[in-house]
Formats: structure tokens, sequence, C-alpha cells
């Protein structure tokens, strides 16, 4: 077994990962063996999880069961950095795998209770994926209590973890496109002068030949980069999809809210009968101002074209505010980063 752990390599047995025995237990082994990279080991498995397709995911989950209950022998490394990962990965599998899901789960978090794996954590994880009353459920229900929830710093760090990925890579992009390409179009030219003969055949050149091979190696590092370029890009679309159903969740709640509050307020104004009664402090508010409003964004357009060059400027500026606290998910990607982060730094203000 190669002494040196390569992410390429468990990536690639991690696509071949079924939910067999023999499967769960030979990768576990090889992974155990790299147990002094540990935390690449676990980082790469949480990657690869949220990439790979629902029914294999059960299958991940029994992979770090085998690696936890048989590393501990030889120490405690994947124990701290599986904690890490498990509980959000717990979390997808409950509310997104059906009852098989539910049931595997379970299962699990009970093997690791039993066995003291997280000490007692493994207890306060259970109750915090099932409920205090998990031990009386019946486990043929269909009722799936989710209480684990991301908080929205976590997902600003895995988008901000994927982001920088990308741009740690390596390579410079567009000096492996232009070495691709002229590899390309070197054997496109050896194809089209030869055809589908040997160049070492009747035709020997050997000189030729050497520039072929040089030219295959580079193909075959551009593919691994190129391989490798591809990966972080879908974990960065997959961190940002899973940011927009945040989003589009939260933006729920923030409008049945908003729909609540906006008929108290409207009742409130026809028990008033829309009389103006003086409030300590400040002015009777008859109406709320809607900050989608076309007449608003209208009247701030045309502010753009009166007025002084600064008056422009901050008209221009408040128009953009508003477009950008649009609620349509393709506006919502590319804004993804400003609006998590800026929920999340947000306080209430004392009055």
């Amino acid at each position: 077994m190669n002494g040196s752990f390569n992410s390429q390599i468990f990536i690639e047995k991690l696509s071949k990962l079924n939910g067999s025995q023999q499967s769960i237990e030979t990768l576990s082994h090889w992974c155990i063996f790299h147990r002094n990279k540990a935390k690449q080991v676990v980082d790469t498995w949480e990657q690869q999880f949220h990439c790979a397709p629902r029914e294999q995911r059960i299958a991940f989950l029994y992979l770090a069961n085998d690696i936890l209950q048989n590393s501990r022998r030889k120490g405690v490394e994947f124990i701290a950095e599986f904690w890490r990962v498990l509980p959000g990965a717990l979390a997808d599998v409950l509310r997104k795998g059906g009852e098989s899901g539910r049931s595997s789960v379970l299962r699990l978090l009970n093997i690791w209770n039993e066995r003291k794996v997280f000490g007692s954590r493994g207890q306060a994880l259970k109750e915090e994926l099932f409920g205090k009353n998990s031990e009386n459920q019946n486990e043929d229900s269909k009722e799936t209590i989710y209480k684990l929830k991301q908080p929205s710093k976590e997902m600003i760090d895995k988008l901000t973890s994927s982001y920088e990925h990308i741009f740690n890579l390596p390579l410079d992009e567009d000096t492996l496109y232009e070495k691709c390409q002229t590899a390309v179009n070197f054997v496109d030219k050896i194809e089209k002068d030869y055809g589908n003969k040997s160049i070492l055949g009747e035709n020997n050149n050997p000189e030729l030949a050497r520039d072929l091979e040089a030219q295959q190696r580079i193909l075959r590092e551009c593919i691994e980069n190129l391989k490798a370029s591809k990966l972080s890009r879908n974990n960065l679309i997959t961190r940002m999809k899973e940011a927009i159903d945040e989003q589009e969740m939260k933006i729920q709640q923030v409008s049945s809210q908003l729909q609540v509050a906006q008929s108290r307020f409207d009742q409130a104004n026809k028990l008033l009968g829309h009389a103006s009664v003086p409030t300590s402090g400040g002015p009777t508010l008859t109406s709320i101002p809607d900050a989608e409003s076309p007449t608003n964004l209208q009247d701030q357009t045309l502010a753009t074209t009166t007025g002084s060059a600064d008056d422009r400027k901050s008209a221009a500026a408040a128009v953009a505010a508003r477009l950008a606290a649009s609620t349509c998910s393709a506006q919502m990607l590319s804004l993804v980063f400003s609006s998590l982060a800026s929920s999340e730094n947000q306080k209430p203000v004392s009055s």
C-alpha cells in the first residue's frame, strides 16, 4: 500500500463505494492506514458526501462508522475530525433520505451511543436530531423530527472554503488551457499527416515519436488538473445551491411573518379610524412603504435625472439597493455571500 495520501485517489475510491461489507471494510482499512492525514481524509469525505448521489450517502455513513470503530485502538484522530462533519451529514440523510435513511441514521446513533464512540456527546447528538423522547418513538413512523439546523456562519465558512479551494489550486488555468490546446493541435496535426499509421512503422521517425510522447505527457497532466478544477467547481456549486435553499426557506418565513404583521397593522389602522393619534416621540403611521414598490423605484430613477451630481449618485445607489433586495433565485446566487454575511453580522440596535 502506497505510504503517501493522495486525495485524488481517495476521491476515485469513494466514487466506487457501495453498501457491501467488502467495499466498506476495504476502503476503511485504506483510510485508517492514512490516519496521520485524518483531517484531509475527513475533509475529502465530506466534500464527496455532498456530491454523491442520495442513494450512496448511506454507504458514506457506514464507511465513517467503520473507520471510527476500527481506528479507536490506534488513536482518536478520526473521532475528533468526524465529529466536525457528521452532524451535518446525518441531518442531510435524515432530512432527504426517506424512511430507510432515517432508520440508518438512528441505528448508527444507537451504536455510537452504546459504545461511547463520542463519549457523552453521542446522546446529545441523538437528542438534537430526534428529540429527547427518541427512545419511545416508533421507528416505523414516517414522521421525521428534524431539529438540527446549520447556522449561517457555518454556511459562510463552507462557501468561503470552497471558493478559496478554487483559487488555491496549484495551476494557472489560462496557462493550462494554452498548454492543453497546443498539445491537442500537435496530436491533430500528426493524425492528419499519418492517419492511423504508426509513426514508428514504415515511416520510422523516432524524433517525432519522442515529441508525440512529450505532448501525451502534457495531456495527461492537463487531464488531472482539469479534473481537479472541475471537482472544485462542482463542490462550490453544491454549496451555493445549499445556501440558496437556506435563504429561500428563510424568505418564506420572513414573508409569512410580514403578511401577519401587515394584516394586523391594517386592522389597527381601521380600529383607529385612520385618525392621526399622536404617539410618544414620533408620528402615527398609516401605511407601510413596500420595499419593492414600483412607484418607489420609479421615484428613485427619476431622481437620477435631476439635481446635482451628488444627488444623482445617491439616488442611483438607492435604486441599486432596492434592486438588490429582490428575492429571485438568480439574483440571490450572485448575492449569496453578501446576503449571508449581512444576516450573520446584523445586531439589534437598542432604542
